[in-house]
């Protein structure tokens, strides 16, 4: 297995676009599109992956601000959407 390259950030933003986009109609990510962007480079997944987490992160970052609504319960529920699945 060849080393994957480091993520550029056009792939960065791709996969900010790709998770933004999915986390509104998680429909996408069965998508035909979606599919040939992830496998198209090794890049993609990487990128896509570390997007996941840092979506994921600033989540949990803002459920975590003192007053945030429903702070507790989301972090207890273990309840995530649909791009926070891992990929597979």
């Amino acid at each position: 297995m060849s080393p994957i390259p480091p993520i550029t950030e056009a792939q960065s933003q791709a996969a900010l676009r790709w998770l933004s986009r999915i986390s509104e109609q998680p429909a996408v990510a069965e998508g035909a599109s979606f599919k040939r962007w992830l496998l198209a480079e090794p890049g993609h997944r990487a990128a896509y992956e570390q997007a996941q987490a840092l979506w994921r992160n600033s989540g949990v970052a803002a459920s975590r601000l003192p007053g945030a609504p429903g702070a507790r319960a989301w972090r207890q529920s273990g309840w995530r959407p649909a791009w926070c699945w891992p990929l597979g």
